[in-house]
C-alpha cells in the first residue's frame, strides 16, 4: 500500500541515538529478512520525520 501524497507527522523516533550507536554492519548480517524489513521500515520512518522537521521554517521564540 502506497502512502504517496499522505502526510504523517511522527513526533517520536523509532530508533534512539543509543540504538543507532550500538548497531553496526555485522549486526545486519545476523538479521532475518523479516527483522531487516522491520528495521528498514523504522529507519525510513525516522528519516522521513527528520527531513520533514528540517524542512519546516524555524519557530521564533518571543520574550516579553
Amino acid at each position: 500500500m502506497s502512502t504517496v501524497g499522505k502526510r504523517r507527522h511522527a513526533t517520536t523516533m523509532h530508533l534512539s541515538d543509543h540504538d543507532l550507536r550500538q548497531f553496526d554492519d555485522s549486526d545486519l548480517e545476523t538479521l532475518t529478512l523479516t527483522q531487516a524489513r522491520a528495521l528498514l521500515g523504522k529507519a525510513l520512518a525516522d528519516l522521513k520525520s527528520a527531513r520533514e522537521r528540517l524542512g519546516q521554517p524555524p519557530t521564533t521564540v518571543r520574550s516579553h
